[in-house]
């Protein structure tokens, strides 16, 4: 394991978390008190929006870096991993994803955190508007799978619970493949089907806080929490 301290999944999903695949669990278990934070760069066979009639909406949804209009195949992407605590105190994971459309990139954020009853929130995008609860399971060949359901849209403790109809439900699974990770993602709707997909395979390495900010990172250093960017160095007359 990278940390003696648990991970946000590690804490979540107890005894569960031991039959995943040993290269899954590595990349599963940055915790806040870790030196590192995780770099991974590949390529999406497909990433974005198949559904023509909802792009306009998602590309209001990318204002915020949630989720993005566009739809193409052999997308290159960054992902960056970096633990740490909310403002609340409790412990999350957030991954700042970078997907280099033909003709710009995009940015996907999200925050996953650790609630006070155990479970898990998925928070997305820069103001963290929506919220679904996040549930983790190991897979019977070692893969991590993640489902997201009952989303929630507001800010803070203000906040609504979207009706069935309204709601949908995202389904991610990712495996060591023996070479790379490979990871697929769908977002479903009950009446409208795929809203949202990527999937592809990638490499990953761990990164300290030390090393020289990664330059595919300098420019989104503001969306980042602010005791990530104390770590790397970028606030507090560092």
């Amino acid at each position: 394991m990278i940390n003696e301290a648990p991970s946000v999944y590690q804490a979540t999903m107890g005894p569960e978390f031991a039959p995943l695949q040993t290269e899954i669990q590595d990349y599963f278990a940055l915790a806040p008190d870790s030196t590192c934070f995780g770099h991974g760069r590949g390529v999406f066979d497909i990433a974005g929006c198949p559904q023509p009639l909802l792009r306009p909406f998602f590309a209001l949804a990318a204002l915020d870096h949630s989720f993005l209009p566009e739809y193409g195949t052999d997308i290159p992407f960054d992902i960056f991993n970096f633990a740490h605590r909310n403002e609340d105190g409790r412990q999350t994971l957030t991954a700042l994803r970078l997907m280099h459309f033909p003709r710009r990139t995009r940015i996907f954020l999200d925050s996953t955190v650790q609630l006070y009853n155990g479970e898990l929130s998925d928070e997305l995008g820069s103001s963290r508007i929506i919220r679904t609860g996040l549930v983790c399971a190991a897979g019977s060949d070692g893969r991590m799978r993640l489902a997201s359901r009952r989303s929630s849209v507001g800010i803070g403790k203000a906040r609504m619970t979207l009706p069935a109809f309204a709601d949908a439900t995202a389904f991610t699974d990712q495996w060591w493949n023996g070479q790379r990770f490979s990871i697929r993602t769908k977002v479903l709707h009950r009446v409208f089907g795929e809203l949202f997909t990527y999937s592809g395979e990638f490499s990953y390495a761990l990164r300290t806080y030390d090393d020289a900010v990664p330059t595919e990172l300098g420019a989104h250093l503001g969306l980042l929490p602010v005791p990530v960017r104390q770590r790397l160095g970028q606030i507090n007359g560092h």
